[in-house]
């Protein structure tokens, strides 16, 4: 702001009683950068409805995009042949509104209104480890434990970081993280690979049998939404995988994206019955298996 301010040579903002007031040059800046903007997405739809039909843009969380989206595209695309699909997997909050994606999948409730919101599912956080690491440090029985083991954390523009310590039951965290990235990827693999305990999703249970629940009664929820561009809704592809891919996050089907919280322990029927296990065999289990590919 005073970078902006020392360009113009004026005062963008003066502080009142009320609070922050726009001056006359900021109601200007305001005005530009409001037509700049309507500019951007009136471009942004002549694009849309110019670019190809058989064409959809996904924006998606790394983690769901990687373990979760990835398989149920191959399916898409197996039913719809002619579908061609440019998946963006990263943490940062994408653009939606101004159409540079038509559906976005993400944690986090978009602040733009000119976008269609569906809450579609509960993504259930626990704390999981692999069987080696276990054998090795133990199982922790509760968070008085935390004190004796290595934790995995992931850090990212959706992820509520803050909330570690009420999880810890120390403000000390420092202490007790001993492999930190910004990758979904290369979280799974470092608890996968026995590196420390990690917070991962529910499902993670039901696609892979590498890493394993820890009962601690620690459990964090996130909301998943389905971020949709109302102008893509008029392409025939955009609406088709908007629908399957909103259905595969189903409750009803799929026990761990439930707002109720279900063990994992208790997937396995789950799995069999919507051939969760075949849709995944291999995708996680035989990637893991290398030593740098996950």
């Amino acid at each position: 702001m005073s970078q902006l301010e020392y360009k113009l040579g004026d005062l963008i903002t003066r502080r009142e009683k009320k609070g922050f007031l726009l001056t006359p040059t900021g109601e200007s800046v305001l005005k530009l950068a409001a037509d700049a903007r309507a500019s951007w997405e009136d471009a942004t739809r002549t694009v849309v409805r110019n670019r190809p039909a058989n064409t959809i843009r996904i924006a998606v969380t790394e983690g769901l995009g990687a373990y979760w989206l990835g398989p149920q595209l191959d399916e898409l695309q197996e039913a719809h042949p002619d579908l061609v699909i440019d998946l963006h997997c990263d943490m940062e909050l994408q653009d939606v509104a101004g159409g540079e994606f038509d559906l976005a999948f993400q944690i986090v409730k978009p602040e733009a209104r000119n976008v269609i919101c569906n809450r579609i599912a509960t993504l259930h956080l626990i704390p999981f480890a692999s069987d080696q690491y276990l054998r090795q440090a133990g199982i922790p029985r509760s968070v008085d434990d935390w004190r004796d083991h290595k934790l995995v954390w992931q850090k990212g523009e959706q992820i509520a970081a803050d909330i570690l310590p009420y999880y810890t039951g120390t403000t000390d965290v420092g202490q007790l993280i001993r492999f930190t990235t910004n990758s979904s990827v290369a979280h799974f693999r470092a608890v996968a690979r026995g590196r420390g305990i990690g917070f991962l999703p529910t499902y993670a249970r039901a696609i892979s049998r590498r890493v394993r629940p820890i009962d601690l009664n620690v459990r964090l929820k996130r909301e998943v939404f389905c971020v949709i561009n109302s102008d893509s809704l008029e392409i025939e592809a955009v609406r088709i995988a908007t629908q399957r891919l909103q259905d595969s996050f189903s409750g009803e089907r799929y026990p761990w994206f439930r707002d109720d919280f279900v063990h994992p322990e208790d997937f396995e029927d789950a799995s069999s019955r919507d051939n969760v296990v075949r849709l995944f065999h291999g995708f996680v289990d035989g990637l893991t298996e290398g030593a740098d590919i996950c």
